[in-house]
């Protein structure tokens, strides 16, 4: 490699913050602060939802920075800005202090509930590292699997 001699120019490109521009499937609505996962083997953002069977192959990948309506647009045709690390505020029903270090999964694109075996999401989130109320909880994105498909917690 030969170091630089001049600037670079706009055509330089770099993602600071790790907030990263993501396709968005067709015919979905993702809002400002929703979470947001891709569908593996598609690779498009949209809204995050439950998963109980593991039939979408959903990954959790951040939450939106920015409310994009792409309902009438096809896959790819717009682009979602979400963030990809960090912590973050999310609703969860029956929060209590015991919850802190467990994992979160999916319930809806604002709602996570705890990992179970049986009958819950496989979607993790991250890890629930704040109880505010009885009603919200603090998300680690970092501390987790990329993905739970068996039984074993993590």
């Amino acid at each position: 490699m030969v170091a630089l001699a001049a600037n670079l120019g706009s055509t330089f490109k770099t993602q600071f913050g790790h907030i990263y521009q993501l396709p968005v499937k067709a015919a979905v609505h993702i809002y400002r602060f929703a979470m947001v996962t891709i569908r593996l083997g598609e690779g498009y953002a949209q809204p995050a939802a439950d998963d109980t069977d593991d039939s979408t192959k959903q990954l959790f990948v951040g939450y939106a920075m920015e409310e994009i309506d792409n309902s009438d647009g096809g896959n790819g045709d717009l682009n979602v800005r979400v963030r990809m690390e960090g912590r973050f505020w999310a609703k969860k029903t029956a929060a209590t202090q015991a919850d802190v270090g467990k994992l979160a999964v999916v319930l809806d694109d604002q709602t996570v509930q705890l990992y179970q075996v049986a009958g819950r999401s496989n979607v993790v989130v991250g890890r629930i590292v704040k109880v505010y109320d009885t009603s919200s909880v603090m998300i680690h994105m970092m501390d987790r699997p990329s993905r739970v498909s068996s039984g074993a917690n993590d």
